[in-house]
């Protein structure tokens, strides 16, 4: 397989915090159709790992791609297609629901604005409610 045949992947990717290093020479080739699970301990670096993918994290050593891109500088239409929930979310709490729906949606260029005015109906959920009123699940 040649490189564009990946939509993952590292090679030696290692992540440091000040002396600490979290990820040791991580290779993983992750082909484009796959379904895959990322397993491991608790503290073993999996979010570390997959923050680096997306580019919140930069990496220390190594390097990784994303869609043929270098996560750090993915492009908008790399960010577009990829989604990621976080094990713990900072919203603002300052906002209401509309407007946190309306700041997401301004990150994709083909957001389904209806869609989400749907979702709203079908959960419930009060737009002019604060985000830090609801319940975290």
């Amino acid at each position: 397989m040649t490189a564009v045949d990946y939509v993952i992947q590292s090679t030696g990717l290692c992540k440091k915090f000040g002396t600490t290093e979290v990820l040791k020479g991580v290779d993983l080739a992750i082909p484009r159709g796959s379904i895959v699970g990322l397993l491991g301990t608790n503290g073993s670096g999996k979010s570390t790992f997959i923050k680096c993918l997306l580019g919140l994290l930069k990496i220390s050593f190594g390097s990784a791609q994303v869609f043929g891109e270098d996560p750090w500088d993915l492009s908008a239409a790399a960010k577009a297609r990829l989604g990621y929930v976080p094990q713990v979310v900072h919203f603002y709490p300052w906002m209401n629901v509309r407007q946190m729906i309306e700041y997401t949606g301004a990150h994709y260029p083909e957001w389904d604005a209806a869609s989400c005015d749907q979702m709203l109906v079908d959960w419930e959920l009060k737009e002019h409610e604060k985000v830090s009123s609801l319940s975290t699940g």
